[in-house]
């Protein structure tokens, strides 16, 4: 109907993986008309709106994906711009297993939502190659601020961060021993004292570590 563009009855009702990476903004809510309860995997690319207007889009996106278990976003802006889409996005999706992400987009206000996921296991990051449109800087200053129960759930974990906040991180919280993977991409130069201190706390707080790369 007019009032109504995007039925809610499933075109594809055996649809279990949908990705949407739409080439301009004013195509991105066409994804709603395949979704309904059943998708597991969602990959979805993500505009700044001008004036911002996406947060009706991603509220129908989490009602109708409400079961998906696995995440992947691209952005076509610096997360700066659109973090709080993101944020609606990671609130309505309570299911999540699996999230991957680009690289500069692990922001702490994100990291911290994500730790409220009772499911997730996986947390991935892009590959530097594909950093473009993120900007370093938005993960310059990693100082989340995690529940004492956050990442309940996390066995494989990627982010970016300098070594020295990547250090504090494991050090001061709860969820890195049970940890089997750790992936972290350094954004800036780091001394050998500040890598043998980072070195030294996978050490002592990693222990289920299988597979470490930096």
């Amino acid at each position: 109907s007019a009032s109504c563009p995007y039925p809610n009855s499933d075109i594809f009702p055996n649809l279990q993986s949908l990705t949407w990476f739409s080439c301009a903004p004013a195509r991105q809510e066409y994804v709603l008309t395949f979704m309904h309860s059943r998708i597991k995997h969602l990959g979805l690319q993500l505009y700044r709106c001008d004036p911002p207007s996406s947060t009706a889009f991603l509220e129908q996106v989490c009602a109708r994906c409400s079961g998906a278990t696995s995440l992947e976003l691209r952005l076509n802006d610096p997360v700066r711009h659109i973090e709080v889409d993101v944020l609606v996005l990671l609130h309505g999706l309570h299911e999540l297993q699996q999230v991957s992400l680009p690289i500069f987009t692990l922001t702490p206000r994100i990291f911290t939502e994500l730790s409220r996921l009772k499911h997730l296991v996986t947390i991935s990051v892009g590959h530097p190659a594909q950093a473009q449109p993120g900007n370093r800087e938005d993960v310059a200053q990693y100082t989340p601020t995690l529940p004492q129960d956050g990442f309940s759930t996390l066995r494989d974990l990627a982010f970016s961060s300098q070594i020295p906040h990547a250090t504090l991180l494991l050090k001061n919280t709860i969820f890195p021993t049970r940890l089997t993977q750790l992936h972290l991409k350094n954004v800036t130069t780091a001394s050998p004292v500040e890598l043998r201190d980072f070195f030294c706390v996978v050490r002592d707080r990693c222990t289920s570590l299988r597979d470490l790369s930096v």
